[in-house]
């Protein structure tokens, strides 16, 4: 079972210049950027209770994985099939937001482990606060609660595979944008 020592990161791995053939998910992964149009978001490092929490809710995830599938979350890339076995299964009733936020903090979390430069952060907005992985001290932002949650609440098949393919893609496009631009 993975150990939640500040959301643990074990080995990180230089941005990716590749990615993995895999089909397109049902939905664009889209990425955040923030700018001037939303002067009152505040991004910031979560707090300790702020961790505490993302740390309970993966601990959430990888009881429902040994209640259910029998193994425990490893925290490397085998949690991304775990992950698409819960959603296949229906092991998460639709209407469980929470529950399908939980597991997108597996999902970040095999983003930070993927990507170098990435680290939870959280996001205070008019709408509230929502953690959030913030790439290398850029205004890049992704949401990796609703990622996986949206999808699901729409009726949509998720493949988590191919979402954690095109994300890892897709940052790896607008970092190389940005190194141009600096």
């Amino acid at each position: 079972m993975p150990r939640p020592r500040d959301l643990a990161r074990r080995e990180r791995v230089p941005s990716p210049t590749r990615s993995r053939p895999a089909a397109p998910p049902a939905t664009p992964v889209r990425i955040a950027l923030t700018s001037t149009s939303f002067p009152e978001q505040l991004v910031r490092a979560p707090t300790p209770e702020e961790t505490t929490g993302l740390a309970t809710q993966l601990l959430a995830v990888n009881a429902l994985t040994e209640r259910h599938l029998g193994r425990s979350l490893s925290n490397d890339d085998t949690d991304l099939a775990l992950l698409q076995e819960i959603l296949d299964r229906g092991i998460v009733d639709p209407t469980k937001t929470h529950e399908l936020q939980c597991l997108g903090i597996v999902f970040g979390g095999r983003l930070i482990d993927a990507v170098e430069g990435f680290d939870w952060y959280f996001v205070e907005d008019e709408y509230g606060v929502e953690p959030a992985l913030r790439f290398a001290a850029s205004r890049v932002l992704l949401f990796p609660l609703t990622m996986i949650s949206k999808r699901v609440e729409r009726g949509e098949h998720v493949h988590v595979r191919a979402m954690f393919d095109e994300t890892i893609a897709r940052v790896a496009e607008m970092a190389a944008i940005a190194e141009r631009v600096h």
